[in-house]
């Protein structure tokens, strides 16, 4: 099974918050499934299970380090932003 950049974007989930536009995302998203680097690409294809996004895919591989300062700067640096989060329990 194959990288499909159109699925990928199909299933791209909203773009991190260092991306401009949700078209730059998936600009990006389309380039990583056809260029990808190992496991470092959008899709993840195993036999017999469904198709799912990498959430763990790094998008900041490709990212300057004048980009990445703007970001930090802004507030908008966030390479962990694909990962689900999860709330913390308190104790009580």
């Amino acid at each position: 099974m194959r990288q499909d950049p159109e699925l990928a974007s199909d299933m791209a989930p909203p773009a991190p918050p260092c991306f401009s536009s949700r078209d730059q995302w998936l600009a990006w998203v389309e380039s990583a499934a056809m260029t990808g680097r190992g496991n470092e690409r959008p899709l993840i294809l195993k036999p017999g299970q469904p198709v799912r996004f990498n959430t763990e895919i790094d998008f900041c591989a490709d990212c300057s380090k004048q980009h990445r300062s703007k970001m930090i700067a802004e507030n908008r640096c966030d390479p962990i932003a694909l990962r689900p989060r999860t709330k913390a329990l308190v104790p009580g």
